[in-house]
């Protein structure tokens, strides 16, 4: 069954009607409950100022019964002051003093000093009196043709007074060698011995001979004697101070 253009308007009409007085008792509602949160917020305010009014109040008034108090008090002291009898201070005469002012002393100072010995420095050092070199040597041959004895002296090994004792030596030999000799030529020999002479020869050698020296101390530091200040003295009273080395 279809309804008619006429019922659906109405139905419609009808409709918006109802939404209409939704949205009015929905909008009067929420003006309520926003007037009652305004009302409790300005109770709350008055409330605050009430309270601070009262403590105020109560502060003025201790400050007053401080200051009463304060104000009997100081009445009291002047009135214990007023009646205080009044002592009279007998002055002494002021004396005159001849003794002339005593001045700080000050120290006049000196020096106290030490003197320290210091020994002179010395080193080892090496002197060379003859460098390293090649030497050439002999060795001297001496031998008697008549009994062919033999010496022989080296330069290179023997110090000149041995060549000087073997040239006495040979010197000793030829004479009794030469009277041997004549013994010889007076016997019944058939052929004679030879002559006693000496006959002398050499032969030559080399040799590296290392450097020769000697050790002597050298002075590096002269002696000396230092002075040092180790503290100090007053002149006119004698205080003394000294110093931490």
């Amino acid at each position: 069954m279809k309804k008619s253009r006429k019922t659906i308007e109405n139905n419609l009409v009808e409709k918006e009607e109802r939404n209409a007085n939704r949205l009015f008792r929905y909008r009067n509602k929420s003006c309520k409950e926003v007037v009652k949160i305004k009302r409790i917020i300005a109770l709350v305010i008055c409330a605050i100022i009430v309270l601070s009014m009262a403590f105020s109040l109560v502060g003025c008034g201790e400050n007053k019964e401080k200051s009463s108090t304060a104000d009997e008090k100081i009445i009291e002291v002047t009135e214990v002051e007023t009646k205080a009898p009044t002592i009279k201070a007998t002055e002494k005469p002021t004396e005159v003093s001849t003794e002339a002012p005593k001045t700080e002393h000050q120290h006049d100072w000196e020096n106290i000093t030490n003197t320290i010995h210091h020994s002179a420095e010395t080193e080892s050092v090496w002197v060379v009196d003859q460098p390293a070199q090649v030497k050439e040597f002999k060795i001297h041959y001496y031998q008697c043709a008549s009994c062919l004895s033999k010496w022989e002296y080296d330069s290179g090994i023997d110090n000149e007074s041995k060549e000087t004792a073997i040239y006495t030596l040979t010197q000793e030999h030829l004479v009794q060698c030469k009277e041997n000799y004549k013994k010889k030529m007076a016997s019944d020999w058939v052929l004679p011995p030879i002559y006693p002479r000496i006959d002398e020869w050499y032969e030559t050698y080399t040799q590296d001979v290392p450097e020769e020296g000697h050790y002597e101390n050298r002075v590096v530091k002269e002696a000396y004697d230092e002075t040092k200040v180790t503290g100090k003295r007053c002149k006119d009273c004698g205080v003394t101070e000294m110093f931490d080395e």
